[in-house]
């Protein structure tokens, strides 16, 4: 899972990210690189198109939804069973809100972009129970003239 939140879990207005942080969407592509990546039909059209390196699985509950230069599964059982079916040994969950919160529970990694940004939102990271997940590395960047201040940290699901 990678996501990148504001100050009270804020991720998005208006199908929009709320900053732009170059050197967070440079970690998002080191990070997801290769990888699936699944997230939701509104997470997919505010990108616009598939990222190259990167399949990406929309979960969307329209079934008449279609993209050729990606997969779309209609359930989270349909995901589990495409998962299965090729194998596939790590899933980068990538949003939105709903779709953080129907997997939080199964993730085992989180890297998470901290951001220092307390403004509107509508869409927002499900709250999670700290307690379980343990701190690997967290890496701070300051504020410039054109970016907030912000940070990336890497947990692990406590076992």
């Amino acid at each position: 899972m990678i996501a990148g939140l504001g100050i009270e879990r804020q991720l998005g207005l208006d199908g929009n990210l709320l900053w732009r942080l170059p050197q967070d969407l440079k970690s998002f592509k080191a990070l997801t690189m290769g990888k699936p990546m699944v997230m939701g039909r509104k997470t997919f059209e505010s990108i616009g198109k598939a990222l190259p390196g990167r399949e990406t699985i929309i979960l969307t509950r329209d079934e008449s939804y279609k993209r050729d230069d990606c997969t779309v599964v209609h359930s989270k059982e349909d995901l589990e069973a495409y998962i299965a079916e090729k194998a596939l040994s790590e899933v980068m969950i990538v949003g939105g809100g709903e779709i953080y919160d129907l997997f939080l529970n199964e993730s085992e990694k989180m890297y998470l972009s901290f951001v220092d940004y307390n403004g509107d939102a509508d869409t927002y990271f499900p709250k999670w129970d700290e307690t379980l997940w343990e701190q690997k590395s967290c890496e701070e960047f300051s504020a410039t003239e054109k970016t907030l201040s912000w940070k990336l940290c890497l947990y692990s699901r406590k076992h």
